[in-house]
């Protein structure tokens, strides 16, 4: 667009642009009503594009395999919630049994409110391989910020591969929190959580 000889950026999204996002958008609420009614397993693309009301080029324009989509799912809606709560678990430093049992209700509260996306990773974490790296990649990610406030972890994300034991430990420490906390939401375990 130019006016009187100089061009003006116009960053208002096409048309173009916008079905672009509207595609993905569609795509993405396909899987997540998907993996509502049914598991991680028992869903093809073919669901996915039906419910999304768009061709099968369209989907892998956007992505490349149904894990693809719940990565996206995941860092949409719950990585940035799980960041924000290690982050503040690394804030309270020496932490009281009353601020982390405060802390452990809050994460249970993040998988309750995400449960299908959280029951979805825990299959493909399952089933697909390739997940695993983008896993650690996210503890690591976990690992640096809690080192900020605990030790334990300072170490763990300093950890050089001639002290790998430390940052393994960290690894499955989260992974067993984690795990741990998807249990007791997913499986619907009777705990009393504000004792």
């Amino acid at each position: 667009m130019t006016t009187t000889g100089t061009i003006v950026n116009d960053d208002r999204p096409t048309w173009h642009r916008k079905k672009k996002q509207l595609n993905r958008r569609a795509i993405l609420d396909a899987a997540l009503a998907a993996f509502t009614d049914t598991s991680y397993s028992a869903v093809t693309v073919d669901d996915l594009v039906g419910r999304a009301k768009v061709s099968r080029a369209t989907f892998y324009k956007h992505f490349a395999s149904k894990v693809a989509i719940t990565r996206a799912l995941s860092d949409e809606r719950v990585s940035p919630m799980v960041a924000e709560a290690y982050d503040r678990l690394a804030d309270l430093r020496e932490p009281t049994p009353t601020q982390l049992a405060e802390w452990v209700d809050a994460f249970l509260g993040i998988i309750e409110q995400n449960q299908v996306i959280v029951a979805t990773l825990a299959e493909v974490w399952a089933v697909e391989p390739e997940y695993y790296a983008a896993t650690d990649l996210k503890h690591e990610e976990h690992i640096r910020a809690l080192g900020r406030g605990i030790p334990a972890f300072r170490l763990a994300a300093a950890a050089s591969t001639k002290n790998e034991a430390v940052r393994i430990r960290a690894h499955l420490l989260l992974r067993s929190l984690e795990n741990f906390c998807t249990a007791i939401v997913i499986r619907g375990w009777p705990i009393d959580r504000h004792t």
